[in-house]
């Protein structure tokens, strides 16, 4: 995988693509029993594949990470976003193509849940907006942070995701620290 430095930090330059627990822990945007595709395609080639990378669910990028990388916490993302010039200045710096190397996608996401049964089981975002996971998880919430950036939105956020079960399955960029 190639990586980058920011901040103090070797970042992932490629959405990870390792198939871990496949089908159930990881899987390709498009292939899930009974799913729907609200935007984008099923990942079908190798250049897709190697493009958008695996989706995860969050025990599974915690697990799957490769020796001596892991999934970067908030305070890194943010630290990272701050040392770039802030959330506007940081977005297109991170993107494909960006100055920094870090390559941002919107590989797209999958939910298992929804309150509409139609509307279980749904692959959305594909190309629009890049939802990664982070470390850090709250016992009192049950959700993940997440870091998010897309073409439809104006500089770089994070968030939460209800994501600490298998609902929620985002792409993964590990970090590590730099290696002198």
């Amino acid at each position: 995988y190639r990586f980058c430095e920011i901040n103090g930090l070797e970042w992932m330059s490629e959405n990870y693509n390792y198939e871990y627990n496949p089908g159930v822990g990881s899987l390709y945007y498009g292939y899930a029993d009974r799913s729907v595709i609200k935007a984008g395609h099923a990942i079908e080639t190798d250049e897709d594949r190697k493009l958008y990378g695996r989706l995860y669910d969050w025990p599974s990028a915690m697990a799957a990470a490769p020796e001596g990388w892991r999934l970067p916490t908030e305070l890194e993302v943010d630290d990272m976003i701050i040392s770039l010039g802030g959330n506007l200045y940081a977005e297109p710096k991170i993107k494909v193509g960006g100055e920094t190397g870090f390559d941002l996608n919107f590989p797209g996401m999958f939910s298992r849940y929804g309150s509409d049964p139609a509307y279980r089981n749904v692959f959305d975002l594909m190309d629009k907006i890049g939802y990664y996971w982070t470390s850090d998880y709250s016992e009192d919430t049950g959700f993940v942070g997440v870091y998010y950036v897309g073409d439809e939105l104006e500089g770089v956020g994070g968030g939460g995701i209800n994501g600490a079960s298998t609902i929620v399955y985002l792409p993964v960029r590990y970090v590590r620290d730099v290696q002198k």
